[in-house]
């Protein structure tokens, strides 16, 4: 009988302190992107700009992949890493590739860059030598291109919609027109369980949906073809989110504000694909952790006005093309661009 009591007993209280760990992790979780909400700020206060997605680390001339270095690397001596960054800066010889970036640095797991919900591990060597994290940078309310589609609308991927640039594209808080308080600067995403995670339909939010018409026509990329993709994928594209925190590679470190949260995310190629829709995910119940421009932080249901889900709009608006054209994507769109010219209330 006291036996039978126990059980009763650990059985209604096991839910409670699951319940109870989960929002310590989701606190934490939450004070990570506090943290580089700071760093941004002092970069800014620092630098008279933002940090730039995607661009060099060295003051000289660079080929192969000398811009490739991200928003993440360039905050480090903002949020207590200088001698990590500095290790980038002396270590990397010029002209250069990734294989050629400091192997330790670049491997190393920053406990700040993890959120404390996401169990997942990716091996050491997965990709060269690559340390995971969970936070990026948010580009937008836009399919952000890549790859092929870089090369046939270069301008495109430089100026997202987003509260950061991508290539070299160095932007003020002046230029977030919609108000540092209205838009989201980053946000998390699942990290990895393997060296590239694939996509299962039960678990739609760790996972990327290969979509072949994605490769190159960036003309008639639409978010109805990554709906349709989940129900029916025709193959499984690798999740590269999560690897390579220094990266600034879109298919790395670039989330956008176009699927709801917690949705799946589709790209063209495996790696750096030449169209990215990385979505917002957490294993927090119920939605994510988003950063504001303002430094604040607010959890974002799952749940949120994303527009019309059968919409079939063509995404592709970058820069002064877009600026001030209301999102396709409901609130959860509009708090994703930066240059809507939409003020919506964080619900």
């Amino acid at each position: 009988m006291v036996i039978a009591i126990i059980g009763v007993l650990i059985a209604l209280l096991l839910p409670a302190v699951q319940a109870a760990r989960e929002a310590a992790r989701r606190a934490q979780c939450s004070n990570n992107l506090k943290q580089l909400g700071l760093a941004i700020h002092n970069f800014h206060n620092t630098n008279n700009q933002l940090p730039s997605g995607m661009s060099k680390i060295h003051t000289t001339a660079a080929t192969g992949n000398a811009h490739k270095f991200g928003a993440l690397l360039h905050l480090c001596p903002y949020y207590e890493q200088q001698t990590l960054y500095q290790t980038f800066v002396d270590a990397t010889p010029q002209p250069y590739n990734y294989g050629d970036w400091p192997t330790e640095a670049v491997g190393l797991t920053l406990s700040g860059l993890v959120c404390p919900s996401n169990s997942g591990e990716v091996p050491v060597a997965a990709c060269n030598n690559a340390g995971r994290n969970n936070y990026a940078i948010v580009f937008g309310d836009v399919i952000v291109g890549g790859g092929a589609a870089d090369a046939a609308n270069n301008t495109a991927v430089h100026c997202p919609r987003g509260f950061l640039g991508l290539k070299y594209s160095f932007k003020s808080f002046a230029a977030i027109t919609d108000g540092l308080s209205n838009t989201i600067a980053m946000s998390e995403r699942v990290g990895l369980t393997d060296a590239r995670q694939q996509y299962f339909p039960e678990n739609p939010k760790a996972g990327t949906v290969r979509i072949a018409a994605w490769n190159n026509d960036s003309s008639t990329a639409k978010r109805q073809h990554c709906i349709d993709a989940q129900s029916a994928p025709s193959s499984a594209a690798g999740n590269s989110i999560g690897l390579q925190w220094a990266n600034g590679d879109i298919s790395v470190n670039g989330l956008m504000t176009v699927m709801p949260p917690n949705s799946a995310s589709c790209a063209g190629h495996d790696w750096g694909g030449a169209l990215i829709l990385n979505t917002p995910s957490s294993n927090h119940k119920g939605g994510v952790n988003c950063l504001f421009g303002d430094g604040s932080i607010h959890f974002i249901s799952e749940t949120i006005d994303a527009g019309n889900t059968g919409a079939t709009n063509n995404l592709l608006k970058h820069g002064n093309e877009a600026e001030g054209e209301k999102s396709l994507w409901g609130v959860w769109g509009a708090l994703g661009s930066a240059i809507g010219k939409e003020s919506v209330p964080i619900p």
